[in-house]
């Protein structure tokens, strides 16, 4: 009965260790939804196989959509004792250099804009992912590059920081 379960759980760590290439190998080729099927997999059934460099594999993809509060929050799960964790502190720094935490809240339909475009493009992509959910849904929670926007007619600068900012 131990030899079976022993078993199963190298099957399983041989599992992990075959989404965690996958996941490195897509990341490569730049197929972030490729890279977010297999993060999900490996956080949900082999967390263990989950080393720094994974988390910030991850972070990269998030921010290659727009998502950076997402981005923050994988580059956050890279933990002190890692190999990747002084890599993982400074793109935290990076990150929360560049940016703020907004809740923007406007009506269905409402215009989003930047005065300035950024020039990291993963930051231009967080501000067009704004634009666009705040123009379907009405409200925006993330992270945007700081700077001047307008919601409407409503007028509102965004400094770095790390607390979060409300845009009514």
């Amino acid at each position: 009965m131990i030899a079976l379960l022993l078993m199963s759980a190298q099957a399983e760590d041989r599992e992990g260790e075959r989404i965690a290439a996958d996941l490195e190998r897509l990341a490569g080729d730049s197929q972030w939804g490729g890279v977010e099927r297999a993060y999900a997999r490996l956080l949900a059934d082999h967390p263990s196989a989950l080393a720094g460099n994974l988390h910030l594999v991850a972070a990269q993809s998030a921010r290659a959509r727009g998502d950076m509060l997402l981005a923050l929050q994988r580059i956050q799960r890279v933990t002190e004792d890692d190999a990747k964790h002084d890599e993982a502190v400074r793109e935290l720094e990076r990150l929360q250099s560049a940016t703020r935490l907004v809740a923007i809240e406007a009506s269905v339909g409402a215009v989003l804009s930047a005065d300035a475009v950024p020039f990291d493009p993963t930051l231009k992509i967080a501000i067009d992912r704004a634009v666009e959910r705040v123009a379907a849904d009405g409200f925006f929670v993330g992270l945007l590059p700081a700077g001047a926007y307008k919601v409407g007619e409503q007028a509102f600068d965004l400094q770095v920081g790390t607390d979060w900012q409300v845009v009514p």
